[in-house]
């Protein structure tokens, strides 16, 4: 778990998977800030969201849908302040590597959120359901099939940046200092009283 909110975001694979009577026996443990992913009893993911209080939020999640809230998993923020374009990115980089938004998130948002369905046309709710999202619109458009490859090569690129920088900096970095030293040892054997002819 992350004490420091600028951190590089956990991937969702690394998160453990936690029965859901988990979220009542230690509500101490999870009354916390954080991203969460829900799951159901094949392991599905279900839906993902974000919060100041986990215990409360999964526990919501769970009365409203008990057969299909099972287990869960969840990155825990200590920072209560961090921003919510934090956590959102956070929740991008999970459906990302999930590979598309769960039925939580889009079909099934009322049955997960509370809220009623909206009646009307097939489009009516798609465009409702957009404008509702808590995951960023650059997630949904991605899904969607608008620009299939435009977020994924963009996650790609910032990714392939920070493998860059976290390998060729230091890499630079000991190049440099051993021309460095050798530079130094070049000019400590040319002052030696040896080859000044001393």
């Amino acid at each position: 778990m992350s004490t420091n909110h600028k951190s590089r975001p956990r991937y969702l694979q690394e998160l453990p998977m936690i029965p859901i009577d988990e979220i009542y026996a230690k509500s101490f443990r999870w009354n916390r800030t954080g991203c969460y992913a829900l799951y159901n009893d094949d392991h599905l993911l279900c839906y993902v969201g974000y919060t100041k209080n986990l215990q409360k939020k999964i526990a919501f999640h769970a009365k409203l849908q008990p057969n299909q809230c099972k287990f869960f998993k969840a990155y825990v923020v200590d920072n209560p302040k961090v921003s919510a374009s934090f956590l959102e990115k956070i929740l991008d980089s999970w459906l990302l590597e999930y590979g598309s938004v769960p039925p939580g998130n889009s079909s099934e948002r009322h049955l997960w959120e509370g809220k009623r369905e909206r009646r009307g046309t097939v489009e009516e709710k798609v465009q409702s359901t957009r404008a509702d999202s808590t995951t960023s619109s650059r997630v949904n458009d991605f899904f969607d099939g608008k620009d299939p490859f435009a977020l994924r090569s963009k996650f790609s690129k910032n990714m392939e940046r920070e493998d860059y920088l976290q390998t060729w900096i230091p890499l630079a970095t000991v190049v440099g200092l051993s021309v460095l030293l050798w530079l130094m040892g070049l000019v400590t054997t040319s002052l030696q009283p040896d080859t000044l002819g001393l």
